[in-house]
């Protein structure tokens, strides 16, 4: 495991480790004593990340109005699993009565594949890859989700998936 590697490579004085739900923090507290690990956990801006009103203007610029919206917020990497929400999201359009809508929001170097995945699911018009914004922007795009899907296949509780319950979004 790198962990494991990382450890006999670098002998490092001291660790630091984010507890982000991974089994990462256990990994590292086997491989060095107490006293040379820091864990350090997510730490959510309550006053920025809360629930508030939906932004009507942003459910325009992204044509969602009156759409059950699912959304994901992370980076377009293998390991957050995005193929995954894409899937839920064809499974949940096809059993729904209503108007649904993914939206996709993040950027990064699984973006083109990932589009093509949704255009081959049958749903790509009801998938929007609203692309990466300022971390300051994230609770206004949460606030037009009815549902957050997190499918990161490493991470379980990582902080997008904090900052979106604490808005008082489902996941």
């Amino acid at each position: 495991a790198y962990e494991t590697a990382l450890t006999c490579l670098f002998r490092p004085d001291h660790m630091l480790v984010l507890d982000d739900g991974s089994p990462a923090v256990a990994k590292f507290a086997r491989l060095v004593s107490p006293k040379r690990l820091t864990v350090v956990r997510h730490a959510i801006d309550a006053s920025q990340f809360r629930p508030t009103p939906r932004d009507e203007r942003l459910e325009r610029d992204l044509g969602i109005e009156h759409a059950f919206v699912l959304m994901c917020v992370q980076s377009l990497v293998a390991l957050k699993g995005t193929k995954f929400a894409i899937d839920a999201f064809v499974s949940f359009a096809g059993a729904y009565s209503g108007s649904a809508r993914l939206v996709i929001v993040g950027e990064g170097p699984e973006r083109g594949v990932l589009e093509a995945h949704a255009r081959h699911s049958g749903h790509g018009p009801d998938v929007t890859f609203a692309g990466g914004i300022a971390n300051s922007e994230v609770a206004r795009y949460l606030s037009v989700a009815d549902v957050v899907l997190e499918t990161s296949v490493y991470s379980n509780v990582n902080r997008s998936a904090q900052e979106a319950m604490s808005c008082g979004k489902p996941l």
